[in-house]
């Protein structure tokens, strides 16, 4: 079965249902009120199966840093459902370091990573490798710095992202994946991810190194990168599946504003890129790259939509080259307008990571017969 099936398996089913009868739940407290005072000493009293919980205050210094989950699998959340315990690295190392091969049944929910500051090392606030594959529902991480990698950094690791959010990361010169860098066979898995603001000389939001993600209801927006490869993703020998995801503002200064691809073949379905700048929005650097592109609508990129490897490709598999008709992207709201072309596909349902949150506005444009004018015939010429 699929690694992120299983992430998806687990975050579906009570965790209950897969404890010891005899799993401890502790309270770290660093006020003195709980079981420990910090979150390291819970980690090592733990046992496989137990609970950890956190009172939702920010936790800061030794001990609530560069926390090491020893391969236990554990449930680490706030004490109450849907807070938010912080860990305040204070520019002094990072939140978790993912290295014992820790299973997808190892799960960190609700918790934000702040101000992590690593280099020469890689991932200012996650670091994963040794093919650890932890879960992480609803986490914040926010303002870390990393040498690549300014919030997430994996070297053959696969680890599930799930409805987290990864702002105004940055890397150090010549660095790469201002959100999150995944190299050599990372085949991580976000899904319903917010990736924005991030800052890298390479690569802005997301770097893919022959590394398989999959991206499914992702919104990637708003990302620079200062030299090249991509202001939202680059992706160099790597097969990402990108299915039903916002890709809208990012930068870079030449080539590929929104998509970056070298001896890449991704699979690119139901997704809007849009309004990147200054390059184009998918743009391949030589003739090694592939994609597959299948509903999705490339539009109003500063650089060329439908342009260089993908020319053409506008005309089949019910692709669009049409405005999306956003609500407000200028103020960050990428729902659809009602009357949005995007808002009913044959295929996808809506296209792009978010629904319609809005009524037609005075410029709304309704435009389905474009999607309606290809027949499945020419969809199902992706498969032969």
């Amino acid at each position: 079965m699929a690694r992120w099936l299983v992430a998806l398996l687990i975050l579906s089913t009570p965790m209950t249902l897969s404890l010891p009868a005899l799993a401890t739940t502790w309270l770290v407290d660093p006020q003195g009120g709980g079981d420990f005072e910090t979150i390291q000493a819970a980690i090592n009293a733990a046992a496989n199966g137990d609970t950890i919980l956190l009172t939702p205050v920010v936790y800061t210094g030794d001990g609530n840093k560069n926390l090491d989950l020893l391969g236990k699998i554990l449930l680490i959340r706030p004490e109450e459902i849907r807070a938010e315990a912080v860990i305040d690295c204070e520019g002094d190392g990072r939140g978790f370091d993912f290295s014992g091969g820790e299973p997808p049944e190892t799960i960190i929910e609700d918790v934000a990573i702040i101000n992590g500051h690593v280099y020469p090392e890689r991932g200012g606030a996650i670091r994963c490798s040794m093919f650890s594959s932890p879960t992480l529902l609803r986490c914040r991480m926010e303002d870390n710095f990393g040498n690549s990698g300014g919030a997430v950094a994996c070297t053959q690791a696969s680890p599930s992202f799930v409805d987290c959010q990864f702002l105004n990361n940055t890397t150090a010169e010549y660095g790469g994946g201002g959100g999150i860098s995944l190299h050599n066979e990372s085949d991580a898995y976000l899904r319903g991810c917010w990736i924005e603001g991030n800052v890298a000389d390479y690569t802005g939001g997301l770097e893919i190194y022959n590394s398989d993600p999959v991206l499914e209801y992702c919104t990637i927006v708003n990302n620079t990168a200062n030299r090249s490869m991509g202001g939202g993703i680059g992706c160099q020998f790597g097969s990402p599946v990108i299915d039903h995801c916002t890709i809208v503002g990012n930068v870079s200064p030449d080539s590929a504003g929104g998509i970056f691809l070298y001896q890449c073949m991704p699979e690119i379905g139901c997704t809007v890129i849009a309004y990147n700048g200054v390059g184009a929005g998918i743009w391949c650097f030589g003739d090694c790259s592939d994609p597959t592109i299948a509903s999705t609508d490339i539009y109003g990129n500063a650089g060329g939509d439908w342009v260089g490897c993908i020319e053409g490709m506008d005309l089949t598999n019910l692709n669009l080259h049409v405005d999306p008709a956003f609500c407000d992207w200028q103020n960050g709201d990428y729902t659809l307008e009602e009357c949005s072309p995007l808002a009913q596909s044959q295929i996808c349902g809506y296209i792009g990571a978010w629904d319609v949150g809005c009524s037609c506005s005075e410029t709304g444009v309704l435009d389905r017969a474009t999607m309606e004018s290809e027949s499945w015939s020419s969809l199902k010429k992706m498969y032969r």
